[in-house]
């Protein structure tokens, strides 16, 4: 039979006490984190579409409600402003735009007027 040391008592209250510390911690970091990244939810298929956005070599659909579709959806989900910080995002009905062809961004950063095989 092995007796544990005063000492080796005392490292080992002290490692769980660091362990419960740390597991403190990372439930408060949770916890901080859930607040910050809202739930994802499911879309609403009412007043719903589907449109097609091209970039580069992407081809991706995106559901649309009520026309509407907000220039950070975009964003987040080509990562545009990770590589390109600062950068506008424009949308356009034609595969080769002039400056007349642009959907112009409400104040919200949504474009308006989208439809499903359309615009």
């Amino acid at each position: 039979v092995e007796f544990e040391t005063p000492e080796s008592l005392v490292e080992r209250a002290a490692a769980m006490g660091a362990v419960a510390a740390a597991e403190a911690r990372w439930e408060a970091a949770q916890q901080h984190l859930a607040t910050l990244v809202p739930a994802v939810e499911a879309p609403s298929t009412a007043g719903s579409a589907t449109v097609r956005l091209k970039y580069s070599v992407y081809d991706e659909e995106f559901v649309v409600e009520g026309g509407e579709l907000a220039a950070q959806v975009i964003d987040d989900h080509f990562g545009l402003s990770l590589v390109m910080p600062q950068c506008v995002i424009r949308l356009s009905v034609v595969e080769r735009p002039g400056d007349e062809d642009f959907l112009v961004q409400d104040a919200r950063g949504c474009f308006s007027g989208l439809e499903a095989g359309g615009q």
